[in-house]
């Protein structure tokens, strides 16, 4: 019995030793099986981006090739992006051409740039987005804690909301809101819904709450 324990306590000894010798690190590498060649990780036979040329990236996405289905006006503010082709998602569109800028819809509309540039560049900019889309509907959002309207950001706006005290910043980003909603309509003939984020706080995290505002000529309401 005793030399039994013995040899078994001896072929145990060899075995640990010679895994020490082929395996220095104290482990196999992963996939290694006594007796037979390690077996390469599948991850190794798979495409890798190891072979693009350095100093580029090739998109896992394709172009999209689906035709656009609205115009969406809104600011360039980032928090609000993925918030944004929610609703957007909510409203039924699945293709959206989205242009951002600071402020968003506030630069539509002639009373907010005294020198009346910013305006007509926008103006431009929807009418180019228009030719190559051919849309004709339009969503524009507008939203709380907007930097464009906080005090010395952005002068123009800013002293319109100085000039218009009796209003609250809400107040004057919704009289804009609309006011860009109406342009639109007139000029370039199209279905313009309008939207303004309030910021509301749930779960410890704050949350945009989308409220439809209703402009003067518009098919929609509520």
């Amino acid at each position: 019995m005793k030399e039994r324990l013995k040899d078994a306590a001896k072929g145990l000894a060899r075995e640990v030793l010679s895994g020490l010798k082929e395996y220095p690190h104290g482990r196999p590498p992963e996939g290694a099986t006594h007796g037979n060649p390690p077996v390469a990780p599948a991850e190794a036979h798979s495409p890798s981006h190891a072979a693009e040329t350095p100093g580029t990236f090739t998109s896992s996405i394709p172009i999209m090739t689906e035709a656009t289905d609205c115009i969406a006006f809104s600011c360039s503010d980032g928090r609000f992006d993925e918030s944004n082709r929610e609703l957007l998602q909510h409203l039924g569109y699945t293709h959206p051409h989205i242009i951002q800028v600071p402020g968003g819809p506030s630069l539509l509309h002639s009373m907010v740039a005294v020198i009346n540039i910013l305006p007509k560049a926008m103006e431009l900019l929807i009418g180019k987005a228009v030719d190559l889309t051919n849309v004709t509907e339009f969503v524009c959002i507008a939203h709380e804690d907007c930097g464009a309207y906080k005090a010395g950001k952005v002068r123009l706006i800013a002293e319109f909301a100085r000039r218009l005290a009796d209003k609250s910043i809400r107040e004057v980003q919704i009289e804009h809101l609309r006011k860009a909603g109406h342009e639109l309509e007139l000029r370039l003939h199209g279905d313009v819904r309008l939207f303004y984020a309030d910021i509301i706080e749930k779960d410890g995290h704050d949350y945009p709450r989308y409220s439809e505002i209703p402009d003067t000529g518009s098919s929609h309401s509520g």
